[in-house]
């Protein structure tokens, strides 16, 4: 029993139609081959032609990449992107590369609006401890002015040592929580950048738009969507 086949993309059926002899695919781990009566299957495929025997004759199709589901001699492509061999138009392609571009930038804008709302958040708190040691070290030389003053040639009121061990110990405590803010400021910019990669490479691993969008930016000399940054803590790179 021939095969049917639907090719689908979320704006259009590129492709309906029955009496399919095969269908070649790029699938994620090789190229595939599904022919009548094949076993149910459901994988992922990347960038790449789709070879399309009917009636003896072999016709194209353009895939962006996607999902493919075999059952019961039907076989259904879930597309982010695919365009006929007869009726590949470049304004559209480039359309869709245009979309594409865009959906990796507010996606990755996302990542960055998160990553600066908490760091943000860490640098006020950083900048209020540098505040209060600002503070604590004028009130410090205050009370050592007035020990030399007051008191040059005989002890100091107890008073005025306990407060002086009071404000260093309270200077030290600033010290480790403005140390323990960096190093959080460091792992949330290197958790940040990871959830980035791990998105690029989502993208990649399932085929889509976003990929295709990046290899032709890189291939076409465009340079690549921008970071939101730069972020605070780190060091812009030269």
């Amino acid at each position: 029993m021939p095969l049917t086949l639907q090719i689908i993309t979320p704006e259009r059926v590129v492709f309906s139609v029955g009496g399919v002899e095969s269908v070649t695919l790029p699938g994620a781990e090789g190229e595939l081959t599904v022919l009548p009566s094949h076993a149910p299957l459901m994988t992922a495929l990347k960038p790449g032609p789709v070879v399309v025997r009917r009636g003896g004759e072999d016709m194209d199709v353009a895939l962006s990449g996607g999902f493919l589901e075999v059952r019961d001699d039907r076989v259904v492509v879930l597309a982010d992107a695919a365009e006929r061999s007869d009726e590949i138009d470049a304004a559209r392609a480039e359309a869709a590369r245009e979309r594409a571009r865009a959906a990796l930038a507010a996606r990755e804008g996302e990542i960055d609006l998160a990553r600066n709302r908490t760091l943000r958040t860490i640098n006020d708190v950083v900048q209020s401890a540098q505040a209060y040691s600002e503070q604590l070290n004028k009130r410090k030389s205050a009370i050592e002015a007035k020990k030399k003053v007051e008191f040059p040639d005989k002890p100091a009121p107890p008073a005025l040592e306990r407060e002086l061990e009071n404000i260093d110990a309270e200077l030290a405590r600033q010290v480790d929580l403005i140390a323990l803010k960096k190093r959080e400021t460091a792992a949330i910019n290197a958790r940040y950048d990871t959830d980035k990669q791990r998105w690029r490479e989502l993208i990649a691993a399932k085929g889509g738009e976003p990929a295709v969008a990046a290899r032709a930016a890189i291939e076409g000399g465009a340079p690549p969507a921008g970071d939101a940054g730069p972020y605070p803590g780190v060091t812009p790179k030269k």
